[in-house]
């Protein structure tokens, strides 16, 4: 098992990823601590990695509340515009003041 350094790690990304692809872990280290490690993508074979299966289990635990696409009537409309009478110049000025 190898450890390296995050910053390390930043700058030789490519090696580092190679060596995990062969089948070597490696231990990431940041401030003297292990925070995380990078295993070859095989060894998670049974793992689910379905996103949307992510998504629901998150919900379902109260840890992520998806966006909701707002009802047609809901949506921003923008602000109002005359199209006759004043430029948008003098509108701009007026406000100003």
């Amino acid at each position: 098992m190898t450890t390296v350094t995050s910053e390390t790690l930043k700058d030789e990304l490519a090696s580092y990823l190679r060596r995990v692809g062969k089948g070597e872990r490696v231990v990431v280290i940041q401030d003297g601590k292990a925070v995380a490690a990078l295993v070859s993508f095989d060894e998670f074979g049974d793992q689910d990695f379905d996103e949307e299966a992510r998504l629901a289990t998150l919900e379902a635990r109260g840890l992520l509340i998806r966006p909701q696409a707002p009802k047609a009537q809901e949506r921003f409309q923008g602000p109002f515009a005359p199209t006759r009478g004043k430029r948008a110049s003098e509108i701009v000025i007026e406000d100003r003041r």
